[in-house]
Order: C-alpha cells, then structure tokens, then sequence
C-alpha cells in the first residue's frame, strides 16, 4: 500500500494504487450538515474524532442482520480512476458533482469513503481475519447495522496487504459514483500541487465482491394526470417493454423475481413482467434498465418523475407513495457479477440502478485535504 510500491506496479503495467490513510476515524455517527474541517477540529478536541496512527492497515467490517463484509479503509489514485482501472456502472448527475465539489473546496474534508469491490483474494481475507479476531478499536452498534474498525500497525502486516492489493486489476464503484467524479473533478482544480498530495486521492472502503449484497433501487413516478388505477394498470401491462401484470401480495413485491418489477399503485401491489431485452450485452438484460427504458420512459415521460424513499424496504416504498399519490417500481436488482460485466464494457447503468447495503455511515471515516 506505500506509493512507491504502486508505482512499481505500475511500470510493469498491473494493479491499482493504494496507499494507507491518513484519516479521522470517529466513534459515532457525525451526519450533521455543517461537518467541515472546522467541525472535524471540534471533534477532535472532544475526543469525538481521533486520528489513528499513520501508517497503518486500516480494517472495517459492517454487519447487517446475518450478512457481515469485511475490508479495509485506504486511499485510492484519482489516476485510476481516469485510466479504467477503478470502473464505474452508474451514469452521474453533473449539477450533484459539481454541488459535492463545492462542498470539498469550502470543507477541505471527504467525509464518506467511496465504496468499492474488487475480485476476491483469499491472502488478503486470511489476513484480515486474522486481525478481526481481536478486539476493535472502534465498536459502532446501530438499531440496524454494527461497524468495528481495526487498526494495525505493524510493518509485515503492511507489507503483505500492499502486495495483496497492487495485485488487484481493477477496482469497481459500488457506492459513490458522484464522490468519485468529485474527487476527479477536485484533483482537476489542483492539479499543480504535489502529484503524490491529498487531492491525486480519495478515500475509500474495498470489499470483496463475494462479500457484497445488492438490493433493487426503487422508482417513483408522478401519477399521470386524469388517470384511473385500471386504466394506469393497464397501460403498464401494455408498455413496450412489458410481458403483462398481475396482483401480487405485499410479502411477494418485497422478494421480486428474475426478469419483473413490483409495482405499487393506488393502495396495491402487482408484479410486472418485463419483454425480452431489446439489445445484447448484459446491461440490456438487467431489469433495473428494460424497466426504464421499456416502461418508465415510455409512460411516465410527460408526468415525470418523483422522489424515492431513501431505502429499499417495500414497505417504506409504499407507505412514501401512499403519502404523495406517486407509483413506485422495485426492479429485481442485478447480481454484483452484472454489475461489474458492466463496468468492464465500458458501460453505464441509469442513475440509482444499484443499492448496494450495508455502507459505512457519513461521518464514520473522515480524510482532511488542507
């Protein structure tokens, strides 16, 4: 993980860049708004934040019921990012990069590593095993989630994760896709300071992709006006890119099956099946997109779309729509495997196609730029 390791790499054409962080780990939750350097300074006289030793193999794992992933915490080359060698699936809003990078540029602080997966490594997970089984440094329990950090000093460990990941081919964006094009954006700005300075990087939490979970990203859409529910049904069952509908029960909308969307509407759910994909290639076939392109677009254009639910519970989709008279999809998600197929042909996915979960929480980790 030292820069000139990965410059090695680099010159016989292999492996990512990654380099230990230097970083705030806190011991909870710090989501406020305002949390800027100055606030981080705050913090840390507080005792709230602290700032681990530098360097050191930085180790997180989340749990989330029974599923549990366990990775490390580093910093990544904005390099990479450029040349393809961290690979992104989902397309970004240009007005939300621009909104984060005014953020770094006022706060001098990333305050949410990007997360992101990488083909499995059995040397690295032993490895982390090894330093899960004592005791963490950090121990966060939430009402839905438990984050421990760990972290290590100790030069051999260092050494072995660095060889570990300058051996990884190619890093793939799970969530941040608008961090990782503002951190982009920002080492732009200022792009004549040190090449090996904070902004040639990004914060970030690697996983392996065996250990990642998916759920489907929900949809809203404004109710067409002058519609019926029938007459709406309908109409989404016919859609070009539909095979038909059905009622289904609330218990069946939360497990969607292979090739359909769950639709709420109007106080009901129905299971949408989608037509076959209009394209080749493993993007046309995920549901996420033939439910956009073959239905959402196709209907809903003109009435436009919604806000989502920050969640992908189907019963937090209903209880939103209900609220504001808005339909609500819930496409059957893509496996990580598609997701990363995607990626690597240099495609790209709508927006919010992707949930992956659990995540580390805003305020977590902490890396200053000043």
């Amino acid at each position: 993980m030292s820069t000139a390791s990965a410059r090695a790499t680099h010159a016989l054409g292999a492996g990512v860049t990654v380099r230990p962080p230097r970083l705030l780990v806190a011991g909870h939750q710090n989501e406020g708004s305002a949390f800027d350097a100055a606030e981080a300074r705050r913090l840390l006289s507080e005792g709230a934040l602290r700032r681990p030793p530098f360097p050191a193999v930085v180790v997180y794992q989340v749990r989330s019921g029974e599923h549990q992933q366990t990775g490390v915490v580093a910093e990544v080359s904005v390099t990479d990012y450029r040349a393809g060698r961290i690979r992104a699936h989902e397309a970004t809003d240009p007005e939300r990069v621009r909104q984060l990078v005014d953020y770094t540029e006022t706060a001098r602080l990333e305050r949410t590593p990007v997360m992101l997966t990488h083909t499995p490594r059995h040397g690295l997970r032993e490895m982390l095993a090894g330093v899960t089984a004592g005791t963490p440094d950090v121990y966060l329990p939430e009402e839905a989630h438990t984050h421990r950090v760990w972290v290590v000093q100790d030069d051999a460990l260092l050494r072995a994760v660095a060889e570990e990941l300058d051996s990884v081919g190619a890093l793939y964006i799970a969530d941040g896709h608008h961090r990782m094009a503002s951190a982009d954006r920002y080492a732009t700005r200022h792009s004549g300071l040190d090449p090996d300075g904070p902004a040639a990087f990004t914060l970030a939490a690697l996983f392996p992709s065996d250990e990642m979970r998916i759920f489907g990203y929900p949809r809203c859409v404004a109710w067409p006006p002058g519609w019926s529910a029938e007459k709406l049904v309908t109409a989404l069952g016919t859609a070009p890119g539909a095979a038909g509908i059905e009622e289904c029960s609330a218990e069946e909308a939360s497990y969607p099956v292979p090739d359909t969307a769950a639709v709420f509407a109007d106080g009901r759910w129905y299971r949408l099946w989608l037509g076959e994909p209009g394209a080749s290639g493993v993007r046309a076939s995920l549901a996420c997109v033939r439910l956009d392109e073959g239905v959402i677009i196709p209907l809903f254009s003109e009435s436009g779309g919604a806000p989502s639910p920050g969640t992908h519970d189907s019963a937090a989709l209903a209880d939103w729509c209900s609220a504001r008279g808005t339909v609500g999809f819930l496409p059957y998600p893509p496996s990580v495997a598609q997701v990363m197929a995607v990626s690597d042909a240099g495609s790209v996915m709508p927006p919010k196609s992707t949930w992956f979960h659990p995540k580390a929480p805003q305020g977590l980790f902490a890396r200053e730029l000043a």
